[in-house]
């Protein structure tokens, strides 16, 4: 155990100059750089229609609201109602146009602001091989959520048969840019036949690997994927900004890389940094009950003592109190240790545990399981520190009436030695 963490070093170290090394094995296969003053057609072909989309979406999708200029593309989502809905927005994807299997897909992009809206770069298959969705699998480069409780999080994620947001969750991950709507940055995923890697602004945060006997719940991904990107209204991104007039997702270009596949896959190794939040939070919890568990006993000792009396309860409560107090404090502290660490940027890999003590499991899900323990702690402090004087005086209650018990058995005892004891005896 001793090596590990030298061994892990080493491994990502390999990879990472393994990965640089084959950058310049990586050629341009197809792109779109934006440069003309309209969509290129023999490139992309737009989706229309108002049905919701599966996600009770409220925009009506339209050609009109994607335009090209000044070298990069603009998808409007706009307040305008539209056979019954009430917004527009654009949907563009490259199905039958072109359909790639493996490669690097980059897109750089300036995000809309508005809460409410749902911008999406992704991949879907061409021919659903396994089946409908999402059987055949789904691979989201980049989503954004402004209005939610992700903030300037992107998410990037996998769907498949195995692992989606209606059963079992979606495998993915989020990654902080602050400046995601107010400048352009590169959204990547690297699609290995055996790993899928994904970078943003720069940095890989999250890297899905084939699991080893997988079949194609857990792996679909070798077959021929398209292109999709859109901006959605409402459905996951939430209410609707009241003010919303129109806003837009700007993209400068969309460039996917091939490479010579005879080699061996090269995606990166990730440290796993967020493993030490969920250390963290295992040793808050054992913190919180051990301090529950530590006043009760040393109140009970104390009353056990037979001198637990209201005159003598104050000091017996302050003591509690302080202890209580300490050491929920010192959870405390770890809790924010650990909330600190998952406000930064690590890469991690998935799938990782599946389980409520993961704070990052590589899952998008792992936020909310964060979210729901974080919650569940600070209400076990204030219950604790709250709770520890009615505690005190429960305890010491029954102190009294085991005393009182103890004391009137005494004397019935000692009448009735008296009343045996002949007369004038003492």
């Amino acid at each position: 155990m001793s090596h590990r963490p030298f061994s892990v070093f080493c491994a990502y170290v390999c990879t990472l100059v393994a990965a640089n090394t084959l950058d310049s094995d990586w050629q341009l296969v197809w792109n779109d750089e934006f440069d003309s003053d309209r969509v290129n057609m023999s490139k992309w072909e737009f989706q229309e229609g108002g049905h919701g989309w599966g996600n009770q979406e409220l925009q009506y999708y339209t050609s009109d609201n994607a335009e090209v200029g000044g070298g990069v593309l603009a998808m409007n989502a706009r307040r305008e109602s539209r056979d019954g809905n009430e917004y527009t927005s654009a949907r563009m994807h490259t199905r039958g146009l072109f359909d790639f299997q493996y490669g690097r897909l980059e897109f750089r992009a300036r995000l809309p602001r508005t809460s409410g809206l749902w911008p999406a770069l992704w991949m879907l298959p061409s021919d659903n091989v396994y089946g409908r969705w999402p059987k055949s699998g789904e691979i989201d480069v980049m989503e954004f959520v402004p209005g939610s409780y992700y903030g300037a999080r992107v998410l990037s994620h996998i769907q498949t048969g195995a692992y989606n947001h209606i059963q079992t969750g979606a495998q993915g991950h989020h990654f902080y840019i602050d400046t995601a709507t107010s400048d352009f940055h590169t959204y990547s995923v690297r699609w290995e036949p055996d790993c899928l890697e994904w970078e943003a602004g720069g940095e890989t945060f999250y890297v899905y690997r084939k699991p080893a006997g997988s079949t194609s719940d857990e792996w679909p991904f070798d077959q021929p994927f398209h292109i999709l990107m859109n901006v959605a209204v409402g459905g996951f991104g939430g209410k609707v900004d009241d003010g919303m007039v129109s806003d837009r997702m700007e993209i400068d270009y969309v460039r996917v890389y091939q490479r010579n596949y005879t080699r061996n896959s090269v995606c990166r190794s990730c440290i796993a940094v967020p493993v030490v939040a969920a250390i963290g939070m295992n040793v808050a919890l054992v913190l919180l009950v051990s301090s529950f568990v530590l006043v009760a006993f040393i109140l009970w000792l104390k009353c056990s003592s037979l001198t637990c009396h209201l005159s003598a309860n104050r000091s017996v409560v302050l003591r509690s109190n302080v202890a209580a107090t300490v050491i929920t404090l010192l959870a405390a502290i770890v809790v924010l240790c650990e909330y600190a660490l998952t406000q930064r940027n690590f890469c991690v890999e998935g799938p990782m545990w599946v389980s409520a003590w993961s704070i990052v499991d590589g899952r998008v899900r792992g936020s909310y399981l964060f979210g729901s323990w974080f919650a569940m702690v600070v209400g076990s402090m204030a219950i604790l520190v709250a709770g520890s004087v009615p505690l005190a005086r429960v305890l010491c209650r029954i102190c009294q009436w085991q005393a009182m018990r103890g004391d009137i058995a005494w004397k019935l005892e000692n009448a009735v030695a008296t009343a045996k004891s002949p007369s004038g005896e003492k």
